[in-house]
């Protein structure tokens, strides 16, 4: 009898060994996975703190440039000639377009990152997409002197979301005229290969 006790001791003692032993194993995966996910959080919000950073510096600049185009408008406004009032009006116009283009930026990134809200890829002519865009930035060619060539009318079809192909032909012709010198020329052609290389 004494025997039978002493064996089912030991019996829960090892049993009791070996259900502490799972606790603390499961326990130390807990808090692996547990400070995983803090990290992964604490890095996810550094990015956001870097990105919100790194949106208001650009959105201050244009701000900084129309609120200084405004007060030295200001300054004389007896003396001031019509086209001094033209020229600072261009100017926070041309900063407010700035302002639009970061924040359609930042929304296209948005809806980028959700899946969710990305839309259906439909066929969509991007030979009119980038007509209609050069003839958008048109006025911005001409003030600066650039002759902007537009591509020949036709159709170019191909499967994509019209809204993100506006975007991006829009970005590309603003960037080609903002590094265009003065006098130079922009061209918008289409070249396709039809899948020979």
């Amino acid at each position: 009898m004494h025997e039978t006790i002493k064996a089912l001791q030991l019996g829960m003692t090892s049993s009791l060994t070996v259900f502490s032993s799972i606790i603390a194993f499961v326990g130390l995966v807990g808090l692996f996975i547990i400070r995983y996910a803090f990290r992964r959080v604490e890095d996810v919000t550094q990015m956001q703190k870097r990105f919100i950073a790194d949106a208001s510096h650009e959105m201050r600049t244009p701000l900084a440039i129309m609120k200084t185009n405004i007060e030295v408008t200001l300054m004389d406004t007896a003396n001031l000639t019509k086209d001094e009032a033209l020229g600072a009006l261009e100017s926070n116009l041309q900063e407010v377009n700035n302002m639009t283009r970061i924040i359609n930026g930042l929304l296209f990134l948005t809806r980028y990152d959700d899946q969710t809200q990305q839309s259906p890829l439909l066929k969509v002519d991007v030979a009119a997409i980038a007509r209609d865009m050069a003839r958008s930035l048109a006025p911005l060619a001409k003030s600066k002197h650039i002759t902007l060539h537009l591509p020949a009318e036709g159709e170019s079809f191909l499967r994509g979301d019209a809204r993100n192909l506006e975007i991006l032909f829009k970005n590309l012709l603003r960037n080609a005229i903002a590094y265009t010198r003065s006098g130079g020329s922009v061209w918008v052609q289409r070249d396709w290969t039809n899948g020979a290389g």
